[in-house]
């Protein structure tokens, strides 16, 4: 996408999901600043061009301060990647959703995880989309 985004642009596509970066606590701060601004850059280019942008949260502990950076206050389109077993890291992004947002129930899309964020997100109100790539019951 960085290198070329002709193909998403020229799709027709209305909305996406910020690239997510795969920033790890094994990853160095200024290299995972790099790919932050990175991703924002193209986001905000993509939002130039009239497609609305879900901004990813799905990044380390190490990084949650600064994966806020270039998102405004009062933002409320979020995504993330569910993760059974790590239900205190949705509940991070969550609340990270809520602050930026300032919303007590903000826009959050989590993809996957399992049974566990499926219950997570029906209690709390928050798009669930069943993690399709892994799911072995869909298609066979």
């Amino acid at each position: 996408l960085w290198k070329d985004p002709i193909n998403l642009i020229s799709s027709g596509c209305k909305a996406m999901v910020e690239p997510n970066c795969s920033l790890h606590d094994q990853t160095p701060i200024a290299y995972g600043i790099h790919l932050i601004y990175k991703k924002r850059w193209l986001s905000r280019y993509m939002q130039g061009l009239g497609i609305k942008v879900y901004a990813d949260l799905n990044v380390s502990r190490k990084f949650r301060e600064y994966n806020k950076m270039g998102i405004p206050k009062g933002y409320n389109a979020f995504f993330t990647r569910g993760m059974s077993g790590w239900l205190q890291s949705l509940e991070d992004e969550y609340n990270i959703a809520k602050e930026i947002s300032g919303k007590e129930n903000p826009n959050l899309i989590v993809y996957g995880g399992g049974e566990d964020v499926k219950e997570y997100c029906r209690a709390n109100n928050l798009l669930y989309v069943t993690d399709f790539i892994n799911d072995k019951s869909i298609g066979g």
